[in-house]
């Protein structure tokens, strides 16, 4: 393993418990008591392409169904926290995934491809069938979003998805979700080149995403922009792997039951952009416009309106 990761990984690991005075930083995305929050949530750790990735198990031990989530562009599981812990509140056992590179996970920081998160994706599912049995779901925000929508593709040992904006990232208008599209096409053959030659060179999020677009609360802004533990800057093959990864099969032959969520106020995702992904799934499925919320449709303002019908689906399609 490279050393890199695992200082990252012992920096952060067992904050959990800590009895430093100061309190965590990812308490500021909590509502509630984060007292409550940390009773509830136990870290495990899977080992993937190598890596120990670290998970945060909302626990229940009665036979309930198990979810997966997946966090957003250079997010850890802790930005959700609140949601997690009142998903869990719904009857559900959460787990909330630290994919290679982000959070309390090994890896090189951001280095990754769309492959290599599904794989991980792949191993925390057989860990959680093993422990938990196959009532098995996945959920995710924004690129979380696409990635429990690609893991569907790649497994169908996931029984249910709620996926929080949907993209084929292997067709050209998937580039209308970066703030210069136009741009990014006339120059994406050249960062394609170049990320061959430099693969681990650096480039800042912002350079495809408009800050501004993500929430129309500042304050929910400064907390994820200041959290050290998040990523402002990712390596070329991580920016182009967003840029043609394809799922494993046509999206017209997944079959797990999917609910594509889609906020109002999504400044990001285009509204017919994603429902025209929608309308060619074959699958189970349901839209749900989420009112007077933005791109961050699951941070605690908007959970009164997006909790209920995610909660809903999961227990409709895994009992």
């Amino acid at each position: 393993m490279r050393s890199s990761s695992l200082s990252t990984s012992k920096l952060f690991e067992g904050e959990i418990t800590s009895t430093s005075t100061e309190s965590p930083y990812w308490h500021r995305y909590l509502v509630t008591d984060p007292a409550l929050v940390t009773k509830v949530i136990r870290e495990e750790h899977v080992g993937s392409r190598g890596m120990r990735l670290h998970l945060d198990v909302y626990q229940r031990e009665e036979d309930v169904p198990t979810i997966l989530f997946i966090s957003g562009t250079g997010a850890h599981t802790r930005c959700y926290a609140e949601f997690l812990f009142q998903l869990h509140g719904r009857g559900f056992r959460v787990v909330g995934i630290d994919l290679q590179g982000h959070g309390w996970s090994e890896g090189v920081r951001g280095s990754f491809t769309i492959e290599e998160l599904v794989e991980n994706i792949y191993d925390v599912t057989t860990w959680a069938v093993e422990c938990y049995g196959e009532r098995v779901g996945i959920s995710g925000s924004s690129l979380g979003g696409i990635l429990a929508f690609y893991a569907v593709a790649n497994d169908p040992r996931l029984k249910s998805a709620v996926c929080h904006n949907v993209a084929v990232l292997s067709e050209p208008d998937y580039l209308r979700l970066t703030r210069a599209p136009n741009l990014l096409r006339a120059i994406l053959p050249l960062g394609r080149l170049a990320a061959r030659l430099l693969p681990e060179l650096r480039l800042t999020i912002w350079l495809y995403l408009d800050p501004q677009a993500i929430t129309d609360d500042p304050r929910l802004l400064e907390i994820f922009v200041d959290d050290p533990l998040n990523l402002q800057t990712l390596p070329l093959r991580s920016i182009v792997s967003q840029s043609q990864a394809a799922p494993a099969r046509p999206i017209e032959e997944i079959e797990t039951p999917i609910m594509v969520l889609h906020a109002e106020g999504d400044r990001i995702f285009p509204l017919d952009y994603c429902r025209a992904i929608y309308d060619h799934l074959t699958c189970p499925k349901r839209f749900k416009l989420i009112p007077r919320a933005d791109h961050l449709v699951f941070a605690p303002p908007y959970l009164d309106r997006s909790l209920p019908p995610l909660a809903d689906w999961f227990k409709e399609t895994l009992g």
